[in-house]
């Protein structure tokens, strides 16, 4: 039990399913499966990994419902059909063994298809406009007839089923972010005039049925999950009163739980906000709903630090935290946390460079600005020298502070010079406040430095002066 944050690791429930502590890694796409939706080795070895790092449950990144137009991305996660339950299987297994819930995200990305391709399927015919500015007419969705949009809704149902038959122990319908189901919800991508548009009860009948289908299908003990945005933040969207009703909805038709976030791809700067944009930025939206609903609610989005996520939880906010970015950027986030250890986590940035801009918009798998080893799991680990060496590092920014880290960390004897102080250009670079996410970087390295016992000296070093230095 960690006496730093004691909420964070107190055993909480959803439905029938008790976890170990309230942290949760948050589903994220990773471009890590083959073309047609199978597990491969890698992204095993990388849930792996995650899992290993102790949170209580991991939700494995969304999985497209059916072959039509569902997909969203490359190498796109697949639960379309039964071939892909031995692969789930397989993958749900390693992340049990490692002490964490396997859960998944079952999702249909309507108009927001990475992949400019058609089909594509939507309620209205109205495209996404980074799609429409990149692929022109080829980007405009199909609107969907009421028999495809039932078509679609049995094969959330049966995704579900096939989740619980791979062993996985929770499934989360993903009802947000500007997919599918926010299409028909926001009147910004929705000007349907018949039962599935207009009013917010027929904005909300899809969402109604799909819970419907996937509840009658995994049984009344199973547990499931949505996540919801509290609002998308386009100006003509949904605000926070209607996904409140909905969840007030939802709740009845025996959700056990919601996850929520906020904003779609077109108010991405919502969605995976960057460190321009306040931390917690959507748990207002968690707090809304809580208030509204008895069962718990899973608070997400740039929970950067733990004290954060505990403050979360103490004060009401949310009864679990979601954690995406911070899991990249150090797996064992978790881990590090419980052993009253923060100082030891490397922090998220919020930089979205090697994640967000890698992986939708340029065609390949997730990584971190700050953790080379994300998706190279197994690839990349730091392993002791064959002969240990003496080594100057000179400079001690950023990056001569991560060489001096790896390099003692391999057994040589390091010396750092730095002629001012330790953090190079951080000091300048997180001088502004919109800039304040860099600061636990430049503490966390500072840190290890420390105590790694790393001689620090601090002086402009000449070239001559190295001559007794192997490297």
């Amino acid at each position: 039990m960690s006496t730093m944050f004691p909420h964070l690791f107190t055993p909480g429930k959803i439905g029938t399913l008790t976890l170990k502590n309230r942290i949760m890694k948050a589903p994220q796409s990773s471009g890590m499966s083959n073309l047609d939706g199978s597990v491969t080795e890698r992204l095993v070895r990388y849930y792996r990994k995650q899992a290993a790092g102790g949170a209580g449950m991991i939700i494995v990144e969304y999985a497209y419902v059916d072959d039509i137009g569902a997909k969203s991305a490359h190498c796109h996660l697949g639960i379309s059909n039964n071939e892909h339950i031995p692969g789930l299987s397989w993958l749900a297994d390693n992340i049990r063994e490692q002490g964490a819930v396997p859960a998944i995200q079952i999702e249909h990305c309507g108009r927001q298809k990475f992949l400019g391709t058609q089909p594509m399927r939507a309620p209205s015919a109205i495209p996404w406009p980074k799609l429409w500015n990149q692929y022109g007419v080829q980007a405009v969705p199909k609107e969907l007839t009421i028999e495809e949009i039932q078509d679609i809704v049995h094969a959330f149902g049966d995704a579900a089923l096939r989740a619980k038959t791979a062993g996985f122990e929770l499934v989360e319908i993903h009802g947000a972010h500007g997919y599918l189901l926010t299409n028909f919800f926001s009147p910004t991508t929705s000007h349907r005039t018949d039962l599935y548009g207009g009013s917010l009860e027929n904005r909300m009948r899809i969402y109604v049925e799909i819970v419907r289908d996937v509840r009658k299908k995994v049984g009344p003990d199973f547990p499931v999950t949505i996540r919801l945005s509290g609002t998308d933040y386009e100006p003509d969207g949904f605000p926070i009163e209607e996904t409140v009703a909905l969840a007030k909805v939802l709740e009845k038709e025996g959700i056990d739980a919601f996850h929520i976030s906020g904003g779609d791809h077109h108010m991405m700067i919502h969605q995976v906000s960057p460190m321009a944009i306040e931390p917690c930025h959507n748990v207002w939206a968690a707090e809304a709903v809580k208030k509204a609903v008895k069962v718990p609610v899973i608070a997400s989005g740039s929970i950067t630090l733990p004290q954060y996520a505990e403050e979360i939880l103490a004060s009401g906010k949310g009864d679990f935290v979601g954690l995406g970015r911070p899991l990249w950027a150090d797996p064992e986030w978790p881990m590090k946390a419980q052993q009253d250890r923060p100082e030891d986590i490397r922090p998220c940035i919020r930089c979205n460079e090697g994640c967000l801009e890698r992986t939708f918009f340029n065609y390949r798998s997730i990584t971190c600005a700050l953790n080379p080893v994300i998706s190279r799991e197994g690839e990349l680990e730091i392993l002791p020298a064959a002969k240990a060496r003496k080594i100057a590092v000179v400079g001690g920014g950023p990056a001569g502070m991560e060489a001096a880290r790896v390099c003692r960390l391999r057994g040589h004897n390091v010396t750092l010079f730095e002629e001012k102080e330790l953090g190079g250009l951080l000091h300048e670079a997180s001088t502004p406040e919109f800039k304040a996410d860099i600061r636990p970087l430049m503490a966390y390295q500072i840190c290890q430095i420390q105590k790694l016992g790393i001689p620090v000296v601090q002086k402009k070093v000449a070239s001559e002066e190295l001559a007794d230095y192997d490297a």
